[in-house]
């Protein structure tokens, strides 16, 4: 559980830091792959700590809600651009 967390924390910063990059360079491409690869290690840490989803709900809506406003966004280029 603990390296689930660490996960998260530790790639929260960097993956938003390169979405921010690649919104300014309308690179919408890379940012979608990047959005999926997030969310399949999202997946993968909850199938590894066998779906504690009590223990993990906080985290898991937070990252869903984070997921939603940055598909919102990448579509928002993609329809002005």
């Amino acid at each position: 559980m603990q390296a689930c967390a660490f996960l998260y924390g530790a790639a929260s910063v960097p993956g938003l830091w390169l979405l921010r990059q690649y919104a300014a360079a309308r690179a919408c491409g890379p940012a979608h792959a990047l959005v999926m690869l997030t969310m399949d290690a999202g997946d993968g840490c909850d199938v590894a700590v066998g779906g504690s989803s009590g223990r993990m709900a906080g985290p898991n809506r937070e990252f869903d809600q984070l997921s939603a406003m940055v598909t919102a966004l990448l579509n928002s280029i993609n329809l002005s651009g």
